[in-house]
């Protein structure tokens, strides 16, 4: 399983019990006055894992994970509910509420091609005021509750020999399990909407409740079983900037889905793409059982979820319905990098080029079968995904190859938008599947999109027609090249 680049030095060592103490109080006596602050809730979930209070520890994680997915953070909610799973694993009513809220339902939109709500100002999920004043120790402590990499270490479960147990709980006193009690009460109303939140908030969260929570890449395709045997399994990877998740030329055994910060793409040493929250990155090489095509590493400090090949073919084993939406996953990420890139396409708004995508569909064909045949006066676009299409003609008697249309290659008859019947062939050579955008899908995607209109001219300009009414070209996906 590929592993982020080890960190230059171990976890910080958390403070000791009196001081962790202090900081719980403090962060109590904020979230009195604060009651919204998300950092604050995690920070006392925090303290109390590393106190050894499981049972405190997850309602407040569970607060927190609530708060996260009522302003529409998806990513960060799961993030933060996979730190949750690692408190209380057997944690079922947990699973159940991601799952009701994240997997498949029917107003969930067909396609799923992997972006979800960015955080307002690339910025922290936390929505308030100023952070509490703290002595320097105090400071060293919240420095440790905000580190996850720390709180798993020194907190874990199930400590391995290396990583001493953490210590059995010491009861809080009367006054202190009263003041915790009043405190999550306090927090439990206003995020529940029994209380009013702050008017700074209200505003700052109606712009994130415009977030489809719907739109998570992947999960938000399976059904609720299969979902939340997804999240039990996938990891949560925490990098810090200039860690490397995976270098080009490594085997693709996973891929992974960004929840928080920022990573670099680069191929031979030179920056090729940014990546942010809500991006996938890995799927097309896993798939293919192809190579890393680039090496991707933090520009800043970042959360990400890794699903390994493993973890897929049991999905797909113990959820034979998911099979369904791991390929339509596939297949909205391969017409993604295609339309991204195309210079057909790429002018397009990316809303437009993702509304056009939800309406290819997926054919698997035997050989010989025809995809387009000569007297047709149609439209409809092809990408090769599996085997190889043939274009030819009938002349002087004989069939004649125009062209051989490998995977990873396109191809499109615009015989309709000519206004005559189509003299070429389209035929399978082998066993293929190709994702199609078919005569009347396209023709839809003309009436929303008028300036598509213009797509014959595009073609001849890029050099792209091999017929009047067939054009080919690459699409420019590494995973699928012939090469």
């Amino acid at each position: 399983m590929p592993r982020p680049a080890p960190k230059a030095a171990k976890p910080r060592k958390p403070p000791d019990r009196a001081t962790l103490r202090r900081a719980l109080k403090k962060l109590q006596r904020y979230l009195e006055r604060h009651p919204t602050d998300v950092r604050s809730m995690v920070r006392v979930a925090r303290a109390h894992r590393l106190l050894g209070d499981k049972e405190r520890s997850a309602r407040w994680y569970k607060l927190a994970v609530q708060e996260l997915a009522n302003r529409g953070m998806g990513l960060r909610a799961l993030a933060l509910a996979k730190e949750l799973l690692a408190v209380a694993p057997d944690d079922h009513e947990l699973l159940l509420e991601m799952a009701r809220l994240y997997a498949r339902n029917p107003g969930a939109q067909r396609e799923f091609t992997g972006r979800v709500a960015v955080p307002l100002d690339g910025g922290e999920a936390v929505v308030g005021p100023p952070a509490p004043e703290f002595t320097a120790t105090s400071i060293r402590a919240l420095e440790v509750l905000d580190d996850p990499e720390a709180v798993e270490h020194y907190g874990a479960s199930e400590p391995s020999p290396a990583t001493p147990p953490p210590p059995p709980p010491e009861a809080f006193t009367a006054e202190e399990a009263q003041a915790d009690d009043r405190v999550f009460e306090r927090v439990e109303k206003v995020t529940s909407g029994e209380h009013e939140a702050p008017q700074d908030l209200r505003a700052k969260k109606g712009v994130l409740e415009r977030a489809t929570l719907g739109e998570i890449p992947l999960l938000s395709g399976l059904g609720k079983g299969a979902f939340a045997q997804l999240m039990r399994e996938m990891r949560r990877v925490d990098l810090e900037a200039g860690d490397v998740l995976f270098r080009e030329g490594e085997a693709a055994r996973s891929f992974f889905i960004i929840a928080e910060g920022r990573l670099s793409a680069s191929v031979e040493g030179e920056e090729v793409a940014q990546l942010g929250a809500g991006e996938v990155i890995g799927v097309l090489g896993l798939y293919a059982g192809r190579r890393r095509n680039a090496t991707v590493r933090a520009a800043t400090s970042a959360v990400v979820f890794e699903i390994t090949d493993q973890i897929l073919a049991s999905l797909a084993k113990a959820y034979p319905a998911s099979r369904r939406a791991l390929a339509n996953f596939y297949r909205s990420r391969l017409l993604e990098t295609w339309f991204g890139g195309s210079p057909l396409f790429r002018e397009l708004p990316r809303e437009a080029r993702l509304s056009i995508i939800g309406r290819f569909c997926q054919r698997k064909l035997e050989t010989n079968a025809e995809i387009v045949s000569p007297g047709e006066v149609v439209n409809g676009l092809f990408l090769v995904v599996r085997g190889e299409v043939v274009l030819s003609q009938r002349r002087g008697g004989r069939s004649e190859v125009l062209a051989r249309i490998p995977r990873g290659a396109f191809f499109g008859c615009i015989a309709a938008m000519r206004g005559r019947p189509t003299m070429t062939s389209a035929a399978c050579a082998e066993e293929t599947v190709v994702a199609t955008l078919p005569h009347k899908a396209f023709a839809e995607v003309l009436k929303a999109h008028p300036e598509l209109r213009a797509l014959p001219q595009k073609l001849a300009a890029e050099e792209l027609l091999v017929t009047p009414t067939f054009f080919v070209g690459d699409a420019n996906i590494p995973a699928l090249s012939s090469r």
